[in-house]
């Protein structure tokens, strides 16, 4: 028996091309979804590693400044104070003559290069009390009084040095992906001393570049 010329009928060109059609639409729909998560978690991660770095130096920054013994100057992106000497046990080591506090290593906190370098600057003079009557005037034949700090950088270090003076020693590095690092020193009349630290660090590239920004305050336990 013959087959009749529908049953030899495939399918048309129509049917085809709408097939092609609707196929297409469904992949560039999974394509854009799925290029949409990617990109959601790209951020995601970005955020997240941008918090835990900015929230990871001030874990490492705050104790230290919690034990510090006298803070000698803070910097726009480093501090410079002296912690408490210790003992083997840990303990603070303590003058038998007058049960003061001993002085240990000076500790400088920075933003820097990736070498971690540290430069010098003078110091400026320290601000006129205006209730003060008869101020000293500077002496122009003093030396002047050199401070610390890092060149510009997004890593941030911690270094030591010898109370009276030296070499600093070799720097640590704290976190990197550093966008600003700001220090505020706040001492009181009520003997009340708080350093605040703010730490801004940023992750990617523009147009998707994000940063974060930890800040904490911290009494200093020994001045």
């Amino acid at each position: 028996m013959k087959r009749s010329a529908i049953d030899r009928k495939g399918q048309t060109l129509w049917e085809v091309l709408l097939a092609m059609t609707l196929f297409s639409i469904l992949a560039m729909g999974t394509s854009l979804l799925y290029v949409q998560a990617l990109r959601m978690h790209k951020r995601g991660s970005r955020e997240a590693t941008s918090r835990d770095k900015a929230s990871l130096a001030l874990e490492h920054i705050l104790p230290d400044l919690r034990d510090a013994f006298n803070v000698e100057y803070p910097g726009p992106s480093s501090i410079v104070f002296t912690e408490v000497a210790k003992d083997a046990n840990g303990g603070y080591v303590v003058d038998t003559a007058d049960r003061s506090l001993v002085s240990g290593h000076e500790v400088i906190i920075y933003r820097s290069n990736a070498q971690g370098t540290i430069e010098e600057f003078v110091l400026p003079p320290p601000p006129v009390d205006p209730e003060e009557e008869d101020p000293d005037p500077p002496d122009p034949d003093a030396e002047p009084e050199l401070g610390y700090r890092g060149v510009p950088g997004s890593y941030i270090w911690r270094a030591e040095r010898p109370a009276d003076g030296g070499a600093w020693s070799t720097p640590k590095l704290i976190t990197d992906g550093v966008e600003d690092l700001t220090f505020a020193y706040s001492p009181t009349e009520e003997a009340l001393e708080l350093v605040c630290v703010a730490v801004t660090v940023g992750q990617g590239k523009a147009p998707g570049y994000f940063n974060r920004t930890e800040v904490a305050a911290v009494k200093v336990r020994n001045h």
